[in-house]
C-alpha cells in the first residue's frame, strides 16, 4: 500500500479567537507549505442572513458555530504542531485541555455538513423568493415606507418593480431584492 492510500482524513475542530476565524483559515490555506497533501478542505459553516444597518437592509455572514474551524485533514503531530502555533489559533478540540486532537464523530460531521448545506439553499430561496402578484413593503430608498404589488421580476439584475401608489395613482418603481420585503 502506498502512503497516500494509508492516509485517513478526518473531521477535526480547531478552536479560534472568536472572530478571527476566516483569518485562521486563510492563514493555514496560504502557509501550509509541504502539509497541503495532508489537507483536503477547510470549512466555517456558515450561512448568509439579512441584517438592516442604519434602516438599510444588508447580507452579512452569520457564523453556525462563532470561534471554531472545521478541517478535513490527515494527522501528522508536524502538522497538529503547525496548526496549533498558527495566528489566532487556541488549539484543537480535545477530551481533556492541552490533549490530542479528537476526530469528530461521523454523526456530527454528517449534521454539520447538511446544516452547512440547507443554509446555502434557505439563503438562495429567501432572495429569489418574489412573485408577480406579491405584495412588498419598502424598506429603503426614497420610497421606504410605500407597499406596492410585484408587477416585473428581472432574475438576472435581482430586481423587481413595483406598483407603488403615490398620490393616489399606481407608479411602478424598480427596486433591487435588498429594498424590498414580503409582506
Amino acid at each position: 500500500m502506498s502512503e497516500l492510500q494509508e492516509r485517513r482524513f478526518l473531521w477535526y475542530i480547531i478552536r479560534a479567537i472568536s472572530g478571527k476565524e476566516t483569518k485562521v483559515s486563510e492563514y493555514i490555506a496560504l502557509e501550509v507549505g509541504v502539509y497541503a497533501d495532508l489537507i483536503e478542505e477547510i470549512l466555517i459553516p456558515k450561512e448568509k442572513v439579512f441584517r438592516r444597518v442604519r434602516n438599510r437592509k444588508i447580507v452579512v455572514d452569520k457564523l453556525f458555530y462563532p470561534g471554531y474551524v472545521m478541517i478535513k485533514m490527515s494527522m501528522t503531530s508536524e502538522l497538529r504542531d503547525f496548526i496549533k502555533s498558527s495566528p489566532n489559533v487556541i488549539g484543537f478540540l480535545s477530551d481533556t485541555k492541552g490533549g490530542d486532537p479528537v476526530p469528530m464523530t461521523e454523526r456530527d460531521k454528517d449534521r454539520m455538513i447538511r446544516r452547512v448545506d440547507v443554509a446555502e439553499d434557505r439563503s438562495v430561496d429567501a432572495e429569489l423568493s418574489f412573485c408577480i402578484g406579491d405584495s412588498v413593503k419598502i424598506i429603503d430608498g426614497p420610497f421606504d415606507g410605500y407597499s406596492g404589488v410585484v408587477c416585473k421580476i428581472k432574475e438576472d439584475k435581482r430586481r423587481v418593480e413595483a406598483e407603488v401608489a403615490v398620490f393616489g395613482r399606481k407608479t411602478p418603481v424598480e427596486l433591487s431584492y435588498s429594498q424590498v420585503e414580503k409582506i
